[in-house]
């Protein structure tokens, strides 16, 4: 199991299209995540166990989820 306990805000590079299967499970203090204009494909729990999520913009270039 992987944990980032420090993480709370997570900026996405311009340059990513796409995050993986399981990429910040179980980060559970993330709050806040900026995804790029350009993402196009969020794969499976890809924030699985982020209890404390609060705010996440899924921009209209996302297809798949």
């Amino acid at each position: 199991m992987k944990t980032h306990f420090f993480l709370k805000t997570i900026i996405i590079p311009d340059s990513v299209t796409e995050i993986g299967e399981l990429a910040f499970e179980f980060c559970s203090n993330i709050e806040k995540v900026t995804l790029p204009n350009k993402l196009t494909t969020l794969k499976r729990q890809t924030f699985g166990g982020c209890d404390k999520l609060k705010e996440l913009y899924i921009p209209a270039s996302v297809k798949i989820i």
